[in-house]
């Protein structure tokens, strides 16, 4: 009933240059909303899902040295996203948000368990590049005083959220890129290597250079996940239809 829904998609606004940080806005105090008020009717195994989403790559054969980065690499992450608030699990990807006029509808309301909250906002903003950096900071500022004003104290600590967005871009592009790699998704096959790049240079690169002390104590970790996504940029260019 709500793809019936007259408009057009996040995803096609930002394709077409024409969404606004108006409705932005509304998109993410729509998410707020969600977050604060609906209940978490599971609980959430990232590593379990990781497992899953690797499985994948693999059976669509990415080399075991990639994956044996990435699995081991993934620790880092576990334990940075280990303590994080869950909540609801949106689904809010662009494609999942239909815009017309000042009305906005969310799409797919089924449950799908929960996520750390942190990642939610990854969801929607780092599926595909249309921010630049500066935006995306202000996006997430916003985004955390709106989650403190609907329940005071939700976010204790901003620098905290930050380092934990970053983090969770890095399992939620293995996700897309596990997603992509279907037979039934060819059209989207091509855009794995722009997003495992995301991957890169929005997460690995930028916990290196905002964190460095952070990098320096999990150095090890860091290193195995970028030869892991060098790795998988790397087949997926030679493979774009693999």
């Amino acid at each position: 009933i709500m793809k019936r829904v007259k408009g057009e998609t996040l995803l096609s606004k930002i394709e077409d240059h024409t969404f606004t940080s108006e409705e932005l806005s509304g998109i993410t105090d729509f998410m707020e909303l969600i977050y604060t008020q609906m209940p978490r009717t599971t609980t959430y195994n990232l590593p379990q899902m990781m497992d899953h989403r690797l499985g994948i790559l693999k059976s669509n054969g990415v080399p075991g040295e990639i994956l044996t980065n990435l699995a081991q690499g993934m620790a880092v992450v576990y334990q940075g996203l280990s303590n994080a608030t869950v909540v609801f699990n949106d689904d809010g990807h662009p494609e999942q948000w239909i815009i017309k006029d000042n009305l906005i509808c969310g799409l797919d309301w089924e449950e799908k368990g929960s996520i750390p909250l942190e990642v939610g906002l990854v969801n929607l903003i780092e599926y595909k590049p249309f921010l630049a950096q500066e935006e995306k900071t202000v996006v997430i500022n916003e985004h955390i005083d709106f989650l403190n004003k609907y329940i005071p104290g939700f976010v204790p600590d901003k620098d905290l959220f930050h380092l934990r967005y970053t983090l969770g871009i890095i399992p939620r592009v293995l996700s897309l890129d596990a997603a992509w790699s279907s037979p039934q998704r060819t059209s989207l096959a091509p855009r794995r290597a722009e997003i495992t790049q995301n991957a890169l240079f929005s997460s690995l690169q930028r916990v290196k250079q905002e964190y460095p002390s952070y990098y320096q104590s999990k150095k090890t970790a860091f290193e195995q996940l970028t030869k892991g996504f060098q790795g998988l940029e790397h087949f997926f260019q030679s493979n774009p239809l693999h």
